[in-house]
């Protein structure tokens, strides 16, 4: 079976959302808090998998919620 190209989001890789999770139950954040502070942190995007550091939210909070599901 082929997927077609237009079916909907990709999915998120397991290391970006898995270490979004490990940096938001060490720093004690909310789902929002984590996403802005990856936003703001070059560090926490190499820890999250990035390979360059982009001043943009690396995904939306709520596929944090999706994640722990």
């Amino acid at each position: 079976m082929e997927f077609t190209k237009n079916a909907g989001r990709a999915a998120k890789p397991f290391r970006l959302l898995y270490g979004a999770i490990l940096i938001q139950q060490r720093m004690g954040l909310t789902d929002r808090g984590v996403v802005a502070a990856i936003r703001d942190t070059p560090a926490l995007q190499y820890f999250i998998g990035l390979s360059e550091y982009k001043a943009v939210e690396p995904f939306n909070y709520s596929s944090l919620a999706h994640f722990r599901k």
